[in-house]
Parts: C-alpha cells; sequence; structure tokens
C-alpha cells in the first residue's frame, strides 16, 4: 500500500497519540485516563481512515465504484445471504457514500416471513429513492432463528403486521415492476394449520392492491407453497388503477380469480393448481370470460384441476396466441381429475395462431370421452408430447386433428411402436424428435419409420435420436440421423415454461 508523506506523518503523530493513551491506561493514577476512552476510539477511526485512503481501491473513480457495485449486486440474489449492498456500504466511508448514492442497489424491497420490524424495509424504499424496484412478501413458516429453540408457535399467524407492511409500501407503488409474493414452508412443520395464515395474509395484501394504479408493474409471480391448495374465495381484482406494462403472470397453487389485473396487455399466463382438497376454482364461464380479456397474450401454460367441468357454451378467443402448454399434476399417475383440463382447453379456446402445442402426461383414456377438435389450429407447426403413453388409436386421433404439425416431439414413456402401429402419423411432419429413447433405439425401428412416413406424400426429412444406433454410422442408409439437441427442439418454447418440461429435466 503506498502511503503518502504526509499521511506518513499524521499517522505517526497518531500513533504517538494512542501509545500516550495506552501508557496513561497502566499509570498508577489510571481512573483519571477513563475520560480519554473517547479520545482513543476517535483517534483510532482517525487512523483507518487514513489507511483507507491510502488504499488502491480508493483511488476507483465514484462512477466505476458504482457500476462495479451494480455488477455485484445484480449477481448476489441468495435470500439466504448478506444482501450485497449491505456488505458494501460497511467497509469503509467513502464506500457507503458511494453505495448510498447509488439508488439501484436497493430495489429488492423484502418483507420476511413474520418480520416484526419494518426499518430495513423502510430504508430500502428511501435508498431506492425514484428507482423502479422489485417487491418481495414472504409469508408462512420463519426459519428456526426467527423463534429461536422455542420452534415456531404454530397457532400465532404470520398475518398480524401485514396491512402496516402494506400501507408502508403502497404509497410507492407507481415504482414497483416486478411482485414477488410466496408462501414458504419448512419440511418439518408440513401438516400443521398454517393454512389459514397464508390465505389471511394473500386477502391483505389483495386488499391494499385493489385499487391502486401500477404504471410501469411488468410481472406477477404468486407461488403459495407445496401442498398448498388456494382456490377457494370470491373474485378479486387488483390494481384496477390501470397496469399498462404487466406483461407476465405465474400463479401457483392459488386460483388467478382470487387476484386478477388488468389483462389486456398481459402476454404470458401459468397457471399450476393441483387437485385439492377445497373444490374447483371457477366456472368454465368465468374463466373464459378471464382469457377473452387477455386479448394480447402469446404464451399460455396450464397444470391441474383449473376447471372441474367444462361446458362447451363457454368459449376464449386468443388472437395471438402463439404457445399453449397443458399438464396434469399428479405426475406418473393416469386416470387423474385434472385430465378433462386437455380436451376442456383446446374445445374451448379459440386460437388462430397458434403455433406449438405441449401436452404433459397424456394417457390412452384422456381424450376418450371428449376427443380433441379437428382443424382448429391451422397454423400449428410443432407438437411436443412429453411422459405420454399413448396407443395408436390415438396417435390417429391426434394426427387428424393436428394434421398440420411439421415437427413433431415424441417424448413418450415407451418405445414409439405407437407410430409405428398407427393407420397414419401427421401427413405434413418433417421432423421426429425422440429424446427418451436410449441404445434399444434400433435401425429397423427408424428405417420402418422412416419408411412409413416416405408412403405419405410428404415424407421425413430428419430424425432426431439421443443415441445413434452404431449401425446406422457404417450402414448406406439415405436416413438423415442426427443427434437429439433438445436446445435446439425446444428452442420455440419460451424460456419461463421450459424449467417445467420434462423432456428438458434429463437432457
Amino acid at each position: 500500500m503506498a502511503i503518502l508523506e504526509a499521511n506518513r506523518m499524521v499517522l505517526a503523530s497518531i500513533d504517538h497519540e494512542i501509545g500516550e493513551i495506552a501508557t496513561d491506561r497502566t499509570a498508577p493514577d489510571a481512573p483519571k485516563a477513563i475520560p480519554r476512552v473517547d479520545d482513543e476510539a476517535g483517534t483510532k477511526i482517525r487512523r483507518a481512515n487514513i489507511l483507507n485512503s491510502s488504499a488502491p481501491a480508493y483511488s476507483i473513480p465514484t462512477e466505476l465504484l458504482s457500476a462495479i457495485f451494480k455488477v455485484g449486486h445484480s449477481e448476489n440474489s441468495d435470500e439466504y445471504e448478506t444482501p450485497f449492498e449491505l456488505i458494501v456500504s460497511q467497509v469503509s466511508s467513502r464506500w457507503r457514500e458511494t453505495s448510498l448514492n447509488t439508488p439501484s442497489l436497493w430495489t429488492r424491497i423484502r418483507r420476511r416471513a413474520y418480520q416484526a420490524r419494518l426499518n430495513a424495509t423502510e430504508m430500502y424504499l428511501q435508498r431506492s429513492k425514484a428507482v423502479h424496484f422489485e417487491l418481495v412478501i414472504q409469508v408462512g413458516v420463519p426459519s428456526d432463528e426467527v423463534f429461536g429453540n422455542q420452534g415456531w408457535p404454530y397457532d400465532k399467524l404470520d398475518c398480524d403486521g401485514m396491512s402496516e407492511c402494506c400501507a408502508l409500501v403502497v404509497p410507492s407503488m407507481d415504482r414497483c415492476n416486478r411482485i414477488d409474493l410466496t408462501f414458504s414452508t419448512e419440511p418439518k412443520w408440513r401438516g400443521q394449520p398454517f393454512e389459514q395464515s397464508g390465505n389471511m395474509a394473500f386477502g391483505i395484501i389483495m386488499q391494499h392492491f385493489g385499487s391502486l394504479a401500477a404504471p410501469v408493474l411488468r410481472s406477477i409471480n404468486v407461488d403459495w407453497g407445496e401442498e398448498m391448495y388456494f382456490r377457494s374465495g370470491s373474485f378479486q381484482q387488483i390494481f384496477t388503477g390501470g397496469a399498462p406494462l404487466l406483461t407476465s403472470i405465474k400463479m401457483l397453487q392459488v386460483g388467478m380469480h382470487l387476484c386478477v389485473p388488468p389483462l389486456s396487455s398481459v402476454q404470458s399466463i401459468h397457471l399450476y393448481l393441483p387437485v385439492g382438497p377445497h373444490g374447483p376454482g371457477r366456472t368454465c364461464r368465468e374463466f373464459c370470460d378471464m382469457l377473452s380479456a387477455a386479448t394480447s397474450l402469446l404464451h399460455l401454460m396450464v397444470i391441474g384441476e383449473i376447471i372441474h367441468s367444462w361446458t362447451p357454451v363457454a368459449s376464449a378467443t386468443l388472437p395471438y396466441l402463439q404457445t399453449l402448454s397443458i399438464g396434469i399434476q399428479r405426475k406418473g399417475y393416469y386416470g387423474t381429475m385434472d385430465e378433462p383440463q386437455f380436451s376442456g382447453l383446446l374445445n374451448t379456446i379459440t386460437a388462430p395462431s397458434l403455433e406449438l402445442l405441449l401436452m404433459q402426461w397424456v394417457d390412452r383414456d384422456t381424450f376418450s370421452e371428449s376427443p380433441p377438435p379437428v382443424g382448429k389450429f391451422p397454423r400449428l407447426q410443432r407438437l411436443i408430447l412429453e411422459r405420454v403413453d399413448i396407443s395408436s388409436d390415438l396417435v390417429n386421433t391426434l394426427s387428424t386433428a393436428f394434421d398440420s404439425v411439421r415437427h413433431l416431439v415424441w417424448g413418450a414413456c415407451l418405445k414409439p411402436r405407437a407410430l409405428l402401429d398407427a393407420d397414419t402419423i401427421w401427413p405434413n411432419v418433417r421432423t421426429i424428435s425422440i429424446p427418451l429413447i436410449g441404445e434399444d433405439f434400433k435401425l429397423d425401428t427408424i428405417e420402418a419409420l422412416s419408411r412409413k412416413c416416405a408412403a405419405s406424400a410428404h415424407p421425413l426429412e430428419k430424425i432426431f435420436v439421443r443415441d445413434i444406433p452404431p449401425a446406422l454410422v457404417d450402414s448406406q442408409s439415405t436416413i438423415l440421423v442426427e443427434k437429439f439437441d433438445c436446445e435446439v427442439a425446444y428452442a420455440r418454447l419460451p424460456s419461463e415454461f421450459q424449467s417445467w418440461s420434462e423432456v428438458k429435466k434429463f437432457a
């Protein structure tokens, strides 16, 4: 560390002064030196400031230091670690001043589970100044350190201070660009009666959001925790003052009707509502009315029992919808209560621009009572079937219903026997990707599949498999077989949906 000569002289003087104070403390009349304790502390602070000012980091221009802080802040997202902004603000007086004058460092406004004091929340709101911020409200079961060794008194509800928290945040909601509401549950506390706490807290939050305007809000993410089934309750509109930039909504374990924002600008909706003990959410007509309000919707994912009983008279027209992903909640168990969601959604939604359809956990009985509509999606180009166990008859049904498909991802649980036994397979298909089949997918199977498609007017162009059979490498076959690339096959699936893919988990 290079120290200027002037600073060396000052440090020498300070060291001498500290030495005198230490000598006085050990002198026979030491009690007389007690008043100098404060002098010693102040002297050591002056010494530390001089050393800090001589450090190489001190010469970094303020603008560059602020930029470095911003990068560090963006990469420090672990909620259980000490926030980056708090760390750098405690290094030196200059770093503290720089951090306080960088409002973007203070834009994660967080309320933790059972947080009794809101000092930190208020401090972050003030330090973020006029910059847009992310609001994170956590409800539920806190970590052990909140209540110490006594454990969580689960008769105490985590909603007592929620109104106070919302009242503090509401005046600044015109700066909020993202909302995350979560109900966290420690595994050891599952089964305890904490559901009431979450539902009450959620209701309080929605009441405060009701008539607000959210001019810069872009996304709402609600995750009400594993094994929570919050679907019963009255229709609740939020941000009725307007949310013109809202583009993304994710509702996990919560019925969407419990918090409905303005939907006209929304481009992506993700709904996950498992089969639960409290009955269905809304009627088919009410659900369709909500969807119809999303006139800009491009991507829709629905998993679980969104509607218990679908009616043919209700419909929703989504003129710009490009992606539709449908799945059931109880993965690996066929014949579940949420299977009607497949035929219900496909028959209810009118989407003339639909290009990609993904269906998870379809079995041979999924469409037994209500088949998919024929020719309803004329622009459908890509069909992804994940973890399916279907018969050749259902292949015939799906091929007829979605005859415009050009690219098929066959994520079947079993060998592609159903494809070979079917009367016809997607007359316009050009590529077939089979990602879950390993070495047992032999050359003769590939050739049989290619011959079957060649019998149509539009033969296959490529087959993608996870492991190319060794015999094919040395053969003179004209079949073009390539190694399956998950990123290429799923390139058209929105990134926010890809984490839910049953195939990408094993890619």
